[in-house]
């Protein structure tokens, strides 16, 4: 019993680190690595779940990603992956000119 909820109080300590650092660089540098500059977010709340869209300044323009999760805290760590990853879909921002 004492060995699982240790090992459950580790996994809750290191996403707390990991959400931490998402939002304090993690995400903007991934971002940076991948050309752009992240000048900001926001967060959809519905019935179903989060969606969030990432804005990013690149050498073509304004563009947009957009991230889904159950959670807050799943959606910014999965924009994370992803864009390490190369694997978010930037599309032009339309709103920005």
């Amino acid at each position: 019993m004492s060995k699982t909820v240790k090992v459950e109080s580790v996994e809750v300590a290191r996403r707390a680190q990991a959400t931490e650092e998402c939002l304090d660089y993690a995400l903007a540098g991934a971002v940076a690595y991948a050309g752009g500059v992240l000048t900001g977010f926001s967060l959809r709340v519905d019935n179903v779940g989060f969606l969030l869209t990432l804005r990013a300044l690149f050498p073509a323009g304004h563009r947009v990603a957009h991230i889904g999760g159950m959670t807050i805290t799943e959606a910014f760590l999965k924009a994370v992956r992803e864009a390490n990853a190369d694997n978010l879909h930037w599309k032009v921002d339309i709103f920005r000119s």
